[in-house]
C-alpha cells in the first residue's frame, strides 16, 4: 500500500501562544515523521467546530480539499472537516459512535488498526489511480 502521509497534517487545540510554542517545539518533534505540518488553534481566527484549521492545513500544503479526508474523534472537529469540503471518518476511541455518525462521520473506525480504514483507503487509492489513468 502507498503512503497515505505524503501530505498531512495534525491540528492542536491550544488557543495560548505560551502552550503553542511547547507544542511545536516538545510535541511536534516526534511526531514530524508522520505529519508534514502542524496547525494549532492559535494560528486560527476561528476553531473547531469551524473550517478554518482545516482550511489552513489545505493551504498550506497546497492540496484541494477533494484530495484529503479527515480523522477526527469529536463533533467539533467532524464538523470543522465537513465545512472545509472534506469527508470525515470518526475515530470512536472518545465518544460514542452514533453520535459521530450523526455529526457526519461517512463512517466510524474503533481505532487506526481497524479493517474498515484500510479498506477504504485501498479503494480510495484504486479509485485515484483509475481517475489519473483515465485523464
Amino acid at each position: 500500500m502507498k503512503n497515505y502521509a505524503k501530505s498531512s497534517f495534525l491540528i492542536g487545540k491550544s488557543k495560548d501562544p505560551a502552550s503553542s510554542w511547547k507544542i511545536k517545539k516538545h510535541c511536534f518533534e516526534g511526531l514530524s515523521d508522520f505529519f508534514e505540518i502542524l496547525v494549532l488553534a492559535s494560528e486560527c481566527d476561528r476553531v473547531k467546530p469551524f473550517p478554518d484549521p482545516y482550511l489552513k492545513a489545505l493551504q498550506e500544503l497546497d492540496i484541494s480539499h477533494k484530495h484529503a479526508f479527515v480523522l477526527e474523534d469529536s463533533v467539533s472537529g467532524i464538523k470543522a472537516g465537513m465545512g472545509a469540503g472534506m469527508p470525515v471518518v470518526g475515530l470512536g476511541t472518545r465518544n460514542p459512535a452514533q453520535l459521530l455518525i450523526e455529526a457526519g462521520a461517512v463512517f466510524v473506525i474503533a481505532d487506526f488498526d481497524d479493517p474498515k480504514l484500510w479498506t477504504e483507503l485501498e479503494e480510495m487509492e484504486i479509485k485515484a489511480e483509475a481517475t489519473t489513468t483515465t485523464k
